[in-house]
């Protein structure tokens, strides 16, 4: 009997690539412990590349990073959020 499984964090936040690994690790340990053989058929990694905003607040020297969305622009806006906020807070200590 065999079984196949497709297992896959999309174009997900990246919380879901490293939920799933550890998923992946786990399998693969219990179907060890069951004495069950298991085969990796192929291995692709996330297609994320240019969606995630990093930039360091000069005056400050705060650096953000932002790769929770699908979307550049949408990972801007919450990066232009994210630092305004970050340095109000770091201003005010």
């Amino acid at each position: 009997m065999s079984v196949h499984l497709l297992l896959s964090a999309g174009r997900g936040p990246q919380e879901c690539a490293w939920a799933l690994a550890k998923l992946l690790h786990r399998l693969e340990a219990d179907a060890t412990r069951q004495g069950l053989e298991t085969h990796r058929t192929r291995t692709v990694p996330g297609d994320r590349a240019g969606t995630a905003v990093r930039a360091t607040h000069r005056p400050t020297g705060i650096v953000v990073t932002v790769d929770t969305e699908r979307q550049f622009s949408l990972n801007r806006r919450r990066h232009r959020q994210r630092v305004a906020v970050t340095v109000e807070r770091g201003s005010g200590d």
